[in-house]
Order: C-alpha cells, then structure tokens, then sequence
C-alpha cells in the first residue's frame, strides 16, 4: 500500500491510496491525516479484507481499466458466446445524471455500440427489461441486440452500430417522397412484428428511428416497451406514455386509458407527416391547439400534406440547402445575374466578364480595369488540382466500398467531419453527432469517382501537351475561382456517400475481394440508367476530345510543331453548329455523371445548374467576340453553345 503523490486534499483529508493485494491494484479514496498523511492500519486491514472478498476472482487491473476509460481502450474480454472482442471505442453520449454512458466500439468485422449502466441507476432496470425484450426479436427493422455482460459492478449491453444516423436528421435534411416512403414501409413492417407480438413501443419518435448504411430504418429503445396483452390473450389497456407530447394520440392525455395499438399508429402517421413536410402537425392533439381543432373541423384533410394551409412546410428538400449546395447555388446565382446584366447592358457587362476572364488580352483591353494577371497556360493548374483530388476521393471511395478504411487515420476523421458539416442545413454551424443519412450508395459513389478521375486526367493530358496557349493573360479571381471548383467536385460526390470511418462489408467477404468477386457484383448491381450514364460520358469525351484536337491543329502543322499563337475561327466538326462545342460536351459530362447517380437531386444536382449556367455565359460570350473580331469570316447563324437553339 502506498499513496499517491499529488492527490492529496487537505481541505478534506483525503488521499488517493492505491493498494496491491494478489497482484492486481485498486485506488481508494480514505482519509488520512492532515500533517503526516498517513493511513490508519485498521482501515487499510479493513478495506484490503472487503477487496479480497468483492474481487476474489478479478483479473483486470482496476486501476488500468479507469484509466482506459478516459484514454478510449477498454479492458473488456471475447464475449465467449457471440465473439465480441473489444478494442478500441470512442464516447459520443454520456448521462451525467443517470451515471451511463454508450460507448462506440469497432468490432473485427462490423461495427457494434456499447452501452454501460451502473448497477445503482435506475435506469439498469429498464436495460435489462430491453435486452430481454430484443433477445426474442428478430426482424430487419430491429435493431440487433448482441449480448450483455456484467463487469466491474458495470452493465455492458452491446447491440449494433448503425452508421446511418438517425431518422431525425434526415428529416431535417430534407426527404426525398420516395424515400419517405420506403423508410415509412420499413417502420410499419416493424411495427406490425411487433403488434404481432403483442409488444409496444410506447417511446416511439424520430431520433430513435435509425438507419443503416443501406437505408435500412431501424426500430430503437425499448425501455418504455411493454406487453398489452396478458398470457391468456386479454388486452392490456395502456395508461400514460413516454414519447414527446407532439407524437401522443388524442386519448393519451389526462390519464384515461386506451389501446395501444390504435395510439401507436397514431403516433406512426404523425412520423409520416413529419417526414414529408419537415413539420409536425400540430404541438400537441388537443382542441386547445389550433391545428389540431382545424384538423377536426375542415373536410379537406384527403389532400396532399402540401396543400394544407394551418402548416409551415419551411424545411422542404428543395427549399432547406445544405452548406454544400448553398456554395454552389451562390455561384449559379451569381453566374444568372452576370448573364441577365449582360443583355441589358452590353457593352459595359460584356467588359466586365471579359476582363474578369481574359484580363488585359488581345480580346479586351481594359488598361484602367486591369487587375493581377495570370498566363492563359496556367489553366494547366486546374487539371493538376483536378486530378490530384479526385485521385484522392477515389481511393477514399474504393477503401471505403473494400471496409479497408483505417477509423483511427486522423486525415480521414478529419475529412469526414468536414463532409458531415457541409451536409448540415444552412445555418447549422455545430458540427452533427451523427453521419447523415447517405443518398448513395457506395457503388455509385466509386463510379461517379472514376468517371471524373478519367475526366481530370484527360483533361491535364490536353492542357499540357495537346492545346497551345498564346500569349494571353487570365484575372486572378478566375484562377482562384477554377481551384476551388476543382476542390470542391470531388467533395461533392464524396458528400451524398456514407460515412468514410465506417466500414463497408464483413470479414466473411475479404476473401471475394482478393478475388476480385466483389467487384464483378459491385458492377452487377449497377442499374441500365447507370450503364447509360458510362455510355454517354465516354461518347461525351471523345467529342470533347475531337473539339480540343481541332483547336490545336489551328496552331500546329501537319508536323506538330507550333506555328501561331494567333486567333482564328475554327472549323469542322461541331464548331461547324455552334462556337463553343467543347463546352456544350462538358455540360453532357456532368450530366452524365448525375445520370449515374440515377438523376437523384443531391448536391451534384447544383454543380449540374452551376457549369450549365457558367458555360452558357461563356460561350455567349464568346461567341460576340468572334462575331466583332471576324465579322466577315464568322457565320452569323452559328449557335453558341447548343445546335439551332442557343
């Protein structure tokens, strides 16, 4: 026995005494004395015959597991049972008040939670009443329970972990109808097992409705749960409930009794509503609300939840923006107004967009205007960036479809925090405790990844070695402007993923990836508008190739050398219908990586709007300045950007 130095109060007289008795260590906290701190003999004999009959059979080290429950490592044993070996884990929740704490835990091969309660809460009881209730369950809209173990006068109660986030912060977000739907189609079939099984919730709600990696809602805490019917089949009338009072059926209030079935539908199309609107219906389903007096008093509830005037449905998907989107929705915005202004003020907003692309040039020359200039050449620089992160997001991508993501790589966790915070609405600035609920899935996040890689990269292989730049200069902000686009593409896709800190497939199947077996079924669940998609990219990239070869031959010969860095119009191909062909196939390109993601609306959806509308602003220009420069060469009836329309 010894005491600890530096832990002693003498306010208090109270040390930290840390005793050694078989070999394993315990802390105590005794009182010593003030001036020579010492420790009375019959306490210590006292305390180390209470440690010999409470830890007779201990073979961890008290101390060690204390201190592993502030560095994040747990000292917990295989569950012989069901194999749970435990290693690493981090806290994401802890109940000062309740003294339990659920702790997130990575097993070998999926992810698990685990979830610690002391034996002197209250809330022990209604643990263990849960884990007995999941023990007889099994349904793909529950959530698994794993297993409990006692240790250290701990209750350890492991179930999985379920990398979706909750329903609530898809709601938030903003759903999908189609998506509402299906996950509202999983909640019922739970709910039906459950009422099957005479089992009610009693407790149910958004947050603790989860989802998996594959969109897979499922049920939650069954700590209020209960039967409502007795072992001879007589219904149980329920009394009071636990969920929040926006979810409550009508007759559970004032304490009256009533079915339990009947209320949890309720309480289920309150869910629905909430799902498709972002909204509640009302704050409470009493006739002192005015929602809910106005529901009992109108005829025309049959229609859609959005045509109902009492509600404010503010938080609908295409009007709450992410960060992300709101980035890119400024861009097209600004994009929008630059093209409006032109029309109405030629000359001086025709300057103002030529100058900010081209600077002082040949095309422009504004010597007034003129900002920090660029060599033309240095687009190369979009390219390199360009191809560096989306190299960067497709490795990303094929760990994360593989599992073989490290969870302690801290470059990863960093970025993943990142995305998480990007995909917040806007105004959101915390970042979320939950990964939100991914839109795609991972195969279609490795295709979208590939198919801009290959993009990036031929377009470095034409910026450095296929076109010859003249003697221009670019403005600053344009350069500035094209790195972060660059940076913020690939994030994009990587956004609407699941999370990358959490594996992807079980360790059953590490075996068909070193045969390459899963990668041929990766590609099998690719769906026809997904294969169109790749089709029409590469058909899209040729011609784009084709438009960037014409281009350089105008200053190359038939040797390849360079022979003029002088403008001209050019000719065949596509450039015989519209001036700037290769930025009509840059749009097909980006459309057709959306196509590849089914057409879904994300946030890819306002990287579409924005090169669509910068594009069409450019070559608008573009296409003027032909016209003033050659206006006796140049064919007036030639589009700019799309054939015989635009």
């Amino acid at each position: 026995m010894k005491i600890l130095p530096n832990y002693h109060n003498s306010n208090t007289c109270k040390s930290l005494v840390l005793f050694k008795v078989g070999g394993c260590e315990e802390v105590r906290l005794v009182k010593c004395d003030q001036e020579k701190i010492t420790v009375s003999l019959e306490m210590i004999t006292q305390l180390i015959e209470e440690y010999k009959k409470k830890h007779k059979r201990a073979k961890r080290n008290a101390l060690a597991l204390n201190n592993s429950l502030e560095k994040g490592s747990t000292g917990l044993k295989a569950h012989k049972k069901r194999r749970l070996r435990w290693w690493r884990y981090e806290i994401f929740h802890k109940s000062e008040k309740a003294k339990w704490e659920i702790i997130k835990g990575i097993n070998r091969s999926s992810e698990q939670v685990i979830k610690i309660v002391s034996y002197k809460t209250e809330y022990v009881r209604a643990s263990l009443w849960e884990s007995q209730l999941l023990k007889t369950m099994n349904h793909e809209n529950i959530v698994t329970f794993l297993g409990h173990k006692m240790f250290r006068a701990m209750h350890h109660f492991h179930y999985e972990f379920l990398s979706g986030g909750t329903l609530e912060w898809a709601v938030i977000k903003g759903l999908p109808v189609d998506m509402a739907i299906q996950y509202f189609k999983q909640l019922m079939s739970g709910i039906e097992y459950l009422h099957k099984r005479s089992i009610t919730v009693r407790n149910l709600q958004l947050k603790h409705l989860l989802l998996s990696r594959n969109n897979v809602l499922k049920i939650t805490n069954f700590t209020e749960a209960c039967y409502f019917h007795d072992p001879k089949g007589q219904e149980i009338m329920q009394q009071g409930q636990s969920a929040p009072i926006e979810y409550m059926a009508p007759e559970t209030f004032g304490g009256n009794e009533y079915r339990a079935e009947s209320a949890e539908i309720f309480t289920c199309g309150i869910i629905l509503f909430a799902m498709l609107t972002s909204e509640f219906p009302w704050e409470k389903a009493q006739p002192e609300c005015s929602n809910y007096d106005s529901f009992g008093s109108t005829d025309v509830w049959y229609l859609s939840p959005f045509s109902l005037t009492p509600y404010k449905t503010r938080m609908l998907a295409s009007v709450n923006l992410t960060w992300m989107e709101s980035f890119w929705a400024m861009l097209s915005l600004a994009a929008v107004l630059l093209g409006v202004a032109t029309n109405f003020y030629t000359d001086l907003f025709t300057s103002m967009a030529m100058m900010a692309r081209y600077a002082n040039i040949g095309k422009v020359k504004l010597p007034r205007w003129r900002l920090t200039e660029l060599p033309s050449r240095w687009f190369t620089h979009f390219y390199i960036v360009a191809t560096f992160t989306s190299e960067l997001a497709l490795t990303l991508s094929v760990l994360r479809l593989t599992g073989f993501v490290m969870h302690d790589a801290k470059p990863v966790i960093i970025l993943q925090d990142v995305l998480s915070f990007l995909r917040q609405p806007v105004g959101t600035m915390e970042t979320p405790t939950s990964t939100p609920s991914p839109r795609l899935n991972e195969a279609t996040i490795v295709l979208c990844c590939f198919l801009f890689f290959a993009q990036a990269l031929r377009r470095f292989f034409e910026s450095a070695f296929l076109s010859v730049y003249s003697d221009t200069k670019m403005n600053i902000f344009h350069y500035l402007l094209g790195i972060v686009h660059y940076v913020m593409v690939p994030c994009s896709i990587l956004i609407e993923g699941p999370s990358l800190t959490s594996p992807s497939i079980e360790e059953s199947e590490a075996s068909d990836i070193i045969s390459n077996t899963y990668f041929v079924g990766a590609l099998n669940k690719l769906t026809l508008m997904q294969w169109f998609g790749v089709a029409l990219f590469v058909w899209a990239s040729l011609k784009q190739h084709e438009c960037f070869r014409i281009l350089s031959a105008m200053r190359r010969g038939y040797s390849g050398d360079v022979l003029t860095h002088l403008h001209g119009v050019p000719q065949g191909g596509w450039f015989d219908y519209v001036a700037c062909p290769h930025f009509f196939f840059e749009i097909i390109i980006y459309i057709s990586i959306w196509v590849c993601q089914n057409l879904t609306w994300n946030t890819w959806s306002f990287v579409v709007i924005f090169v669509t509308v910068n594009q069409m602003i450019a070559a608008s220009i573009t296409r003027e300045w032909y016209i003033r420069k050659f206006p006796e060469v140049y064919p007036t009836n030639r589009m700019a950007l799309i054939p015989y329309i635009f």
